[in-house]
């Protein structure tokens, strides 16, 4: 049902350099960028807030991006099409990992 709500189930409506777009900013965001001196502090205070911290700071920015998207006129089909770009990122990053680590937390 969240795939479907997402258009994860429709990608021939995907508009494709956006979706290339996600998978670039993802890569970017957990590549270069988080490996600068600016990133690596984020992540320790990431680390360091706990839980219940990273949960109140992801709520945040919901609220601001949904406020943002109600303000600003972007068409959804690019919106779900960077989103889906991302979430290929994510995937496709936990996978390299996973294959260069050769294991998942001690499984082989």
């Amino acid at each position: 049902m969240l795939l479907y709500a997402i258009g994860f189930a429709e990608p021939s409506g995907w508009e494709w350099p956006w979706v290339a777009a996600g998978i670039v900013l993802v890569a970017i965001g957990a590549g270069p960028l988080a490996n600068t001196a600016v990133g690596r502090s984020f992540g320790d205070w990431f680390h360091d807030i706990g839980m219940g911290g990273r949960l109140v700071v992801m709520a945040v920015l919901l609220i601001v991006l949904f406020a943002v998207e109600g303000m600003v006129a972007v068409p959804s089909q690019i919106v779900v099409s960077v989103a889906n770009g991302g979430l290929i990122g994510i995937v496709v990053l936990v996978s390299v990992w996973v294959l260069n680590a050769g294991e998942i937390s001690g499984w082989r």
